[in-house]
């Protein structure tokens, strides 16, 4: 809020030196004139909002909104050089001064919505990527626990088991993400058969079985239903 606060005042003082200075070195103030300062003026309001809400709150998209910021600055100069030349020097008639200055307006309009565009893209796709993110965690949460449960086995089998859990939660880290394939069945295959394989671990440490087959076969299906996941999102991604 403090540093806004500065901007803010900054922006008033850049707008006081402005008008004073055109004020006391224009002796003719026409319609060119009053047209010129108007833009400007409108540009450093619109500079000014675009800073304060792109510095708010730093998001996924923060290089977008740098050059955002750096646009409506460059705006904001090409406004005074446009006043300097054609109002200054050339003198040129206000339709002719109007139409240029709704031109460099209607490039920095459509310039910037499409920076707005990019980064709202930026956003959703991070967010999206940070849900499936979270979700494959929970996964991996899951089976971390059943990898703690293994301790309580035999140490005949122990070994054995939490080097297949150890391979199960590889298959997770390299599981591929997508935010516009939707892989919801596949992913609750998943979840119930972590939940199986934990009542699985329990009937084994209950009875100190010596025999893994069964639980082996439960985590090479998990491993399954991986691959065919991530073959899914890759044959979808790919437009088969």
């Amino acid at each position: 809020m403090k540093k806004q606060g500065v901007y803010i005042s900054i922006i008033a003082i850049i707008m006081a030196v402005y008008s004073a200075l055109s004020i006391l070195l224009t002796s003719q103030r026409n319609t060119v004139f009053w047209i010129g300062y108007g833009f400007f003026i409108f540009s450093l309001v619109v500079m000014s909002l675009i800073t304060l809400v792109s510095t708010r709150r730093r998001s996924a998209a923060f290089p977008i909104e740098i050059s955002t910021i750096t646009f409506s600055s460059i705006y904001v100069l090409s406004v005074f050089v446009i006043n300097l030349i054609f109002g200054y020097i050339f003198h040129i008639e206000p339709r002719v001064f109007t139409s240029i200055q709704i031109i460099c307006l209607g490039i920095f309009t459509i310039l910037t919505l499409l920076m707005q565009l990019t980064k709202a893209g930026i956003i959703k796709q991070n967010n999206d990527a940070n849900g499936k993110i979270y979700e494959v965690q929970i996964l991996m949460y899951d089976f971390e626990k059943i990898k703690s449960k293994l301790s309580d086995m035999p140490e005949v089998t122990r070994k054995k088991s939490v080097q297949l859990i150890d391979s199960l939660l590889d298959e997770l880290r390299f599981l591929d993400f997508s935010s516009s394939v939707d892989v919801s069945d596949l992913d609750n295959n998943i979840r119930f058969k972590a939940t199986s394989l934990s009542s699985e671990a329990n009937n084994l440490i209950q009875i100190q079985a010596d025999d893994l087959s069964a639980f082996e076969v439960s985590v090479n299906e998990i491993k399954q239903l991986i691959q065919d996941r991530n073959r899914q999102i890759k044959l979808l991604n790919s437009g088969i």
